[in-house]
């Protein structure tokens, strides 16, 4: 059976700070199935 992978980086800037930063999101999908975590960097 062959699964597939992807990884898509983006940011949310909807949920921009006051300083005018934003963290950079990582979504990972593996058969259809995503999560969303973040990266730990800002922008």
């Amino acid at each position: 059976m062959r699964s597939t992978f992807k990884i898509l980086f983006y940011i949310n800037r909807q949920k921009t700070k006051v300083d005018g930063k934003t963290a950079i999101f990582c979504r990972v999908t593996i058969d259809g199935r995503s999560t969303a975590i973040t990266t730990g960097e800002e922008l």
